[in-house]
């Protein structure tokens, strides 16, 4: 499907080159240019990958041309993929307590636990984590 392109302007003085487009539908900005072909100048170029191709494009045609916005435009969230050591630590926020709770309360009595008490472990043991941070 061919992109929806709008000419925002050229810095040319009637020639066509350089040229700024806004593609319409995904706001992506596409110049057009005299091509940069100095071997020393291609040289100093970072990440310019085979298939691309370098354009010469005058300052002022950035800035008379290409859209302006207010506010940065945020791109669509990805989600995070699973990380092992931040899982365990989510896990271990609450099987921790959990297990250290119920251990300590029976090497200590054969009673059953209070209810404050019975109602955290059952809190931790849910996975509710305690938040060792908190301040009261």
């Amino acid at each position: 499907m061919a992109r929806r392109l709008r000419c925002n302007g050229t810095g040319s003085g009637g020639t066509g080159c350089p040229t700024v487009h806004e593609d319409l539908d995904t706001g992506d900005v596409i110049f057009h240019g005299p091509p940069l072909t100095l071997a020393d100048d291609l040289g100093q170029l970072q990440h310019l990958l085979p298939g691309e191709v370098a354009v010469v494009i005058p300052r002022h045609a950035v800035v008379d041309f290409a859209p302006k916005e207010m506010e940065r435009v945020a791109r669509p969230h990805q989600p995070q993929q699973p990380c092992w050591p931040r899982a365990l630590r989510a896990i271990r926020s609450w099987l921790t307590p959990a297990i250290t709770l119920n251990r300590w309360w029976r090497d200590w009595t054969d009673t059953d636990a209070p209810s404050e008490l019975q109602a955290l472990i059952d809190a931790v043991t849910t996975g509710h984590g305690i938040d060792l941070n908190r301040r009261f």
